[in-house]
């Protein structure tokens, strides 16, 4: 018994040491340094306060009540299941692509984990799958960091892809809901234009071999034209089921958009959401949904505010849960590995 508890008691230390080393190898943090880590909270707290300010607090919490909120988390249920299975998916293929390692059971424990550390930011779930891809694979950092970052540039291409082409073919829409269709086709298509832009050097490169061995940048030169379109169609049903919730959903807290509208906006709450700019998404959320869809709020904007918080606070605790749902398996695997 003390043998396997001194073993254990090992196995933890070697997987906290490369941490305490990292950690200890960053300079102290001045003042400024720690009043910017406060600086996304502050933006969360005053984004919150303006819009309650504007807001009537009571239809709010009355939106709430007259919810149907059993409907609204099968909803939400059916979209987690979706985004677990596509990241599982694309995180499965490009490092099977790349790499040569992980199978579909193994990637979707590790993605799954990593939900837990994106509740502090997207970044910090990234970080911590590069981290594990390493000590668990042997997987350069580099090259997972690459996969990282081909996978954040898929996902701002098919964002503003969803968003242009539902926001063109939009027919009828209430006269104050003109800026914001202009700011979601905006938005698309400068999405696309990065995307494309970065496709056509990554094809540019491949031709000329240029790519230096080792380097992050790696992973776009050795993927083929046809694995970057199955990627990018992975992604746009993913988003896709995004924007179908969005629409489904809302009329649960009273709010019936146009389908196409609702696929359009969906993928600018992502896409704002997404920017390091706030806590947990919270503010920005409420804001994006506040500005993009108060034209088909039938109680003068209270009820997209109660549907924005439920839909910030129930996604955070959803992916939450899946993060602790597999985060124990992980680290076990993680204390198995020589």
């Amino acid at each position: 018994m003390l043998s396997t508890s001194s073993s254990r008691l090992r196995a933890d230390a070697t997987l906290v040491t490369p941490l305490q080393q990292a950690v200890s190898a960053q300079p102290p943090p001045t003042r400024i340094g720690k009043l910017r880590s406060l600086l996304p909270l502050v933006v969360s707290a005053c984004l919150l306060a303006a819009l309650a300010s504007t807001h009537d607090l009571e239809a709010v919490a009355a939106a709430f009540r007259d919810a149907a909120l059993g409907r609204y988390l099968v909803l939400l249920l059916l979209l987690t299941t979706i985004m677990l299975v596509g990241d599982t998916i694309f995180m499965a293929l490009t490092f099977r692509w790349l790499t040569g390692v992980g199978d579909l059971g193994t990637m979707v424990r590790i993605r799954g984990a990593s939900y837990l550390l994106a509740i502090v930011g997207i970044f910090a779930g990234m970080g911590g799958l590069v981290l594990y891809m390493k000590r668990r694979f042997g997987v350069p950092m580099a090259r997972s960091s690459g996969i990282m970052l081909l996978e954040l540039l898929t996902e701002v291409g098919s964002l503003g892809t969803l968003a242009l082409l539902a926001g063109l073919v939009i027919s009828t829409a209430p006269a104050q809901a003109a800026t914001p269709i202009q700011g979601a086709l905006a938005v698309g298509a400068a999405a696309v234009v990065f995307y494309l832009l970065c496709f056509g050097l990554s094809r540019v490169s491949r031709l000329r071999g240029k790519a230096s061995r080792g380097s992050t940048l790696d992973v776009f030169h050795e993927l083929t034209a046809g694995q970057f379109l199955g990627l990018y169609g992975l992604k746009l049903v993913q988003n896709l089921s995004h924007g179908v919730f969005i629409v489904a959903a809302m009329p649960c807290f009273g709010v019936d958009v146009p389908h196409l509208v609702g696929v359009a906006f969906a993928q600018v709450v992502a896409l704002a959401r997404g920017l390091p700019i706030s806590a947990f998404g919270i503010g920005v959320d409420q804001l994006s949904f506040s500005t993009l869809f108060s034209a088909w709020d039938p109680g003068s904007g209270s009820q997209v505010l109660a549907f924005s918080l439920a839909y910030t606070f129930s996604v955070l605790v959803a992916r939450g849960l899946i993060g602790l749902i597999f985060i124990g398996g992980v680290l076990q695997k993680l204390r198995e590995s020589p």
